[in-house]
């Protein structure tokens, strides 16, 4: 009986999340093209990165939700994800996953799931996150930094 209750509760809450209110910058949906640097260490001790353009789109579920997949594909490789966020007024926490992948053959580190965790500031028009990023899949043995800046319309 327990189950089913807190079934149901789940249920109504999920429900009005994504039924929603007015979203706070007015728009359901939100796109963002700008800049982003990954770089992760991994246990070898050599940094590796991936800096160039990103593009993520925002599907705000109401007032505070959003869903938000990304992708960056630059010098070093491509980085392809999506992240839940919570919004604050201007500021957003978040976490989520993707794909990292290198572009080199001769590098230990072809492509690994990742798992992220970010915060961030998003207005009218701009948007600036920052995120740790680590494997989940190959026993977090990689770690490392995203920084996105971005115009947001």
């Amino acid at each position: 009986m327990k189950k089913i209750l807190l079934s149901v509760a789940l249920m109504g809450l999920t429900v009005g999340i994504l039924s929603g209110g007015d979203v706070s910058a007015g728009k359901r949906i939100q796109f963002s093209l700008g800049i982003s640097g990954l770089f992760v260490k991994p246990d070898t001790g050599d940094t590796r990165g991936l800096l160039g353009p990103a593009a993520a789109v925002y599907f705000n579920l109401g007032r505070s939700l959003s869903i938000a997949p990304e992708l960056t594909v630059g010098i070093g490789g491509v980085y392809a994800g999506s992240t839940v966020n919570v919004r604050f007024r201007k500021v957003f926490v978040g976490a989520g996953g993707g794909l990292l992948y290198f572009y080199s053959e001769n590098q230990d580190i072809q492509g690994d799931g990742m798992l992220k965790v970010q915060i961030g500031a998003m207005g009218s028009d701009w948007m600036f996150a920052a995120a740790f990023v680590s494997n989940v899949f190959s026993g977090a043995w990689l770690s490392g930094a995203q920084v996105t800046v971005g115009y947001v319309f």
